[in-house]
C-alpha cells in the first residue's frame, strides 16, 4: 500500500524566447505576431503586381503600432493602401486611403487588430511599401502541476496533470530535473489526451530507473506556453510528492 502526498507551486516568471523579427508580403493572411514587417506583393525588392486585392490582418489582443519606413510609392489616385482598426475591412478606418508617394503618419489600432487591404489597377505598378508593426505582449502565467496517486509498486513512469492544456509537444524534458536520493534521469514524455488542436493537459513521463524505495521527490518540468502573440515562454514548474511504499 502506498500513499503520496503532492505539493504543487506555481511560479509566475518564464523566460521569453526570442526569435527574428517575421516578415512578410502582402496576402490574404491572418498573423498573429506581436511584432513584424509587411511589404507590398514585391517583397523588400521587387515592385508590385497589376490587379492586386489583398488583405492583411494582424491581431494580437493588444494596441498595434504601425510605422512606414522607407519609401512609400503606389500609383497615384489609382491605388491604394487602406488600414482598418479591427479584424477585417468593414472596421473604422485609421489610415487611408493611402496613395501617392507622401509616406504616411504612424498610426495606432488600438482594438489588438489591424488589417491592411491594398488594391492596384490594370497597369502601372510602384515601389510598394515597407510597414513595421509593434505590440506589446502579454506575459502568460503558466499552468500549475500535479500527479495523482501512484499506486504501482517498482514505477518507472509519472503521469502529470496540467491547470490548463499547452501544445502537446512543448514539454521540454532536457530542461527539466527529478531529484529524490539522486536526480534521475527524465527518458520521454507523451501527451496522453492530445486533441484535434494540438493540446493536451495531461502526460506521462518516462523515467531511466524504476522507483521502488521511500522518498520525497523534487520535479522541476520545463513547459512552453504561448502568449497573445503567439510567442513561446518557457517556465520551470515544481511538483514535490513523497513516495511512501
Amino acid at each position: 500500500m502506498k500513499n503520496i502526498l503532492v505539493l504543487f507551486i506555481a511560479l509566475l516568471t518564464g523566460t521569453y524566447v526570442t526569435a527574428q523579427l517575421p516578415e512578410f508580403s502582402i496576402s490574404d493572411t491572418l498573423v498573429t505576431v506581436c511584432k513584424g514587417r509587411l511589404f507590398d506583393s514585391g517583397g523588400e525588392i521587387d515592385i508590385y503586381g497589376n490587379n492586386e486585392d489583398f488583405t492583411f490582418t494582424v491581431c494580437t489582443d493588444s494596441p498595434i503600432e504601425i510605422t512606414f519606413q522607407g519609401e512609400f510609392c503606389v500609383e497615384n489616385d489609382l491605388d491604394f493602401l487602406t488600414i482598418h482598426d479591427g479584424p477585417d475591412i468593414s472596421s473604422p478606418i485609421i489610415s487611408g486611403p493611402l496613395t501617392g508617394i507622401e509616406i504616411p503618419a504612424i498610426t495606432i489600432a488600438f482594438s489588438g487588430c489591424a488589417t491592411f487591404h491594398f488594391t492596384s489597377d490594370i497597369s502601372v505598378a510602384y515601389c510598394g511599401f515597407d510597414i513595421l508593426w509593434d505590440s506589446s505582449y502579454i506575459e502568460p502565467i503558466p499552468p500549475t502541476i500535479s500527479s495523482p496517486a501512484l499506486d504501482d509498486c517498482g514505477i518507472n513512469v509519472i503521469s502529470i496533470e496540467l491547470s490548463y492544456p499547452i501544445l502537446c509537444n512543448e514539454v521540454f524534458i532536457e530542461n527539466s530535473i527529478l531529484e529524490g536520493q539522486t536526480p534521475i534521469e527524465l527518458d520521454s514524455f507523451i501527451a496522453t489526451n492530445c486533441d484535434d488542436d494540438g493540446l493536451a493537459s495531461t502526460f506521462d513521463l518516462t523515467l531511466a530507473e524504476i522507483l521502488d524505495y521511500n522518498c520525497s521527490f523534487d520535479l522541476s518540468l520545463q513547459l512552453g506556453v504561448r502568449d497573445n502573440c503567439d510567442s513561446l515562454w518557457l517556465f520551470n514548474q515544481p511538483l514535490n510528492f513523497i513516495y511512501d511504499t
